[in-house]
């Protein structure tokens, strides 16, 4: 229409007609497209929403995994305690003549019984709060003592050594420690169940720390499980993807693990060697982010 008019083809008598529908075009074009970015926005935020849900309901279903262990941890101490207090009881009753030279070693013993038992509930407390408002810093070898403390009795109840080679000099990692222990203990926690499966003659689960070249660092987790069936290897990030039952997995562990390195500029993958499967999480050193 534009070059009609400019040509004289059409009169002046339709330039108005050809600025109004200019205008019906450019009005529907914006409608269209504050449309299209609201839907958009929407979009984003619904995805925000669902990510976050899936990585509280995976760390929900991570502790309550743990919940048995947890469990017993807090019955050894306090059974322990209750044994010590009985038999200082018994032996005030008794008027022995030793009790004030054998109390102090016993109140020892229960205050560090105490101490334990108080170290492992706050734990599960720090381990299910939401990961929001903290500085994103971890360190390695503090999720590891988390992870001994939260898994230890099990791993050595099923006869699985866990190797460590951390080095002191590693950096701080750029991710919240709750979300990075979270990824721990679930590769481990996997690691675990599939040698409790195959149950191989070597049981081991070795973490290794180093850092690369281009200031991350990397986090290698092995096992001697034997390693994953080749056709089932590029699906374990899968989300729903699960060989559990329906009973013992949700298929979102795994998947949530990659969200959650990817969303800090990092990367998850797996591989399997001579021993069984190694998953490499490579993290952004708090220098480099």
């Amino acid at each position: 229409a534009s070059s009609l008019i400019f040509r004289g083809i059409l009169g002046p008598q339709y330039t108005g007609a050809f600025v109004f529908l200019g205008l019906c075009d450019a009005i529907i074009f914006s409608v269209i497209l504050a449309a299209k970015i609201n839907s958009d926005r929407q979009r984003q935020t619904f995805e925000a929403i669902e990510k976050a849900s899936m990585e509280r309901t995976t760390q929900l279903a991570l502790i309550g995994e743990q919940s048995a262990v947890v469990s017993h941890e807090l019955k050894q101490p306090l059974n322990a305690i209750k044994l010590s207090v009985g038999n200082m009881r018994r032996a005030l009753n008794k008027g022995a003549a030793d009790v004030q030279e054998k109390w102090p070693e016993k109140l020892a013993r229960i205050d560090k019984l105490v101490d334990r038992a108080v170290e492992l509930t706050d734990h599960v407390r720090r381990s299910s709060r939401q990961s929001q408002g903290d500085q994103p810093r971890s360190q390695l070898g503090e999720s590891l003592l988390g992870l001994k403390l939260m898994m230890g009795q099990d791993l050595a109840a099923s006869n699985i050594e866990l190797r460590e080679h951390v080095p002191e000099s590693l950096p701080e990692l750029a991710i919240h420690p709750l979300r990075f222990d979270q990824v721990l203990l679930n590769i481990v926690a996997n690691a675990r169940d599939m040698i409790r499966t195959v149950d191989p003659e070597a049981r081991w689960i070795r973490i290794s720390g180093e850092r690369l070249s281009d200031g991350q660092v990397a986090v290698a987790i092995e096992d001697s499980a034997g390693g994953i069936p080749d056709h089932l290897i590029d699906k374990v990030f899968d989300k729903f993807f699960t060989t559990k039952d329906a009973a013992t997995g949700t298929g979102l562990g795994l998947s949530v693990c990659k969200s959650i390195i990817e969303d800090v500029g990092g990367s998850l993958s797996v591989t399997n060697t001579e021993n069984g499967a190694r998953f490499q999480v490579s993290v952004p050193s708090v220098s480099e982010s």
